[in-house]
């Protein structure tokens, strides 16, 4: 592991001309997990399906091959650690050995291959879903204004969403990692400062419970 690649992608964004203020911004900026599991996509009409738009960028929560809770900054970062492919950035920063950085920034608003989108309507915000996790990624740390999208909209199942997040903060509050089903059998792994220890049962439905699913 290199453990001057933060240095490296710093100096490389200040040589670009990338201002102080973005780099910060981009070191702050998290990626989000998609929100599709409390999404109702049978509300989506045609006219909102596949259509093309040029995607504020600062309105992007996340990316389909990002890693989730990692800043903008660092996610590019790993292309010197090798746990992302370094070709694919060093194609995307290649492109300023042709052109300014601010001709670049523009650039993403024409893009041949639009990269394809889901618009979260009643969030107001996007993630990116399938092609063009580099693109996106790139022009986010250089400081793009927008990025031309494929996008299909997606609406908001509130029941679904009130469920979730009383799930996740279930979680959070007994401090369980994550959730295993085999058939009826569960098993549930927990992480405090101990380390981790997992619990296995078995589930047990009844025909009140069948009724609340």
């Amino acid at each position: 592991v290199r453990s001057s690649a933060a240095s490296d992608v710093y100096k490389r964004q200040i040589n670009l001309g990338v201002s102080q203020d973005h780099i910060t911004k981009m070191q702050d900026k998290k990626l989000q997990t998609n929100r599709d599991c409390y999404q109702d996509f049978s509300k989506t009409g045609l006219s909102e399906r596949d259509y093309i738009s040029l995607v504020p960028l600062d309105k992007v929560i996340g990316t389909s091959r990002g890693t989730v809770g990692w800043s903008v900054f660092d996610n590019v970062k790993k292309m010197y650690i090798g746990d992302r492919d370094p070709i694919r950035f060093e194609n995307c920063f290649g492109y300023l050995n042709k052109m300014s950085l601010d001709e670049l920034k523009e650039s993403y608003q024409e893009l041949y291959y639009p990269v394809q989108m889901v618009y979260y309507v009643d969030d107001d915000v996007y993630y990116l879903c399938n092609d063009g996790n580099h693109r996106t990624l790139t022009a986010m740390l250089l400081g793009a204004d927008k990025i031309k999208a494929r996008v299909t909209n997606a609406h908001c199942d509130f029941i679904k969403r009130k469920k979730y997040e009383a799930g996740i903060e279930f979680e959070k509050k007994y401090c369980i990692e994550r959730v295993l089903y085999n058939g009826n059998n569960v098993d549930i792994i927990f992480k405090d400062e101990n380390g981790k220890y997992v619990i296995c049962g078995c589930l047990l439905y009844t025909s009140d419970a069948a009724d609340d699913l």
